[in-house]
């Protein structure tokens, strides 16, 4: 699955989740439909689907858009303790 994921990302071209005021950050303890509203609400992202799973003894939300500038679909995955997003 994580392959699968850094595949895509690499052809896409895409390193680093940004939109118009800088890359997207999220708090600590994110619930999965907080980050889907961020995303939606900064980043202009189309959801496509979302999934919350264990990777590393750690849980992750997976969220996988399309994005509106070049049709690309780019999954964003946000450790759900720290908020951080996982490249």
């Amino acid at each position: 699955m994580q392959k699968r994921i850094m595949i895509v990302l690499v052809m896409s071209g895409w390193f680093g989740l940004v939109h118009a005021g800088g890359a997207l950050k999220f708090q600590a303890d994110v619930t999965l439909d907080d980050a889907v509203k961020q995303i939606n609400q900064q980043a202009e992202y189309k959801v496509l689907a979302t999934k919350t799973d264990t990777v590393d003894g750690q849980q992750v939300h997976e969220i996988k858009v399309l994005s509106p500038k070049d049709g690309h679909i780019q999954y964003i995955r946000i450790n759900v303790k720290t908020g951080e997003v996982i490249k």
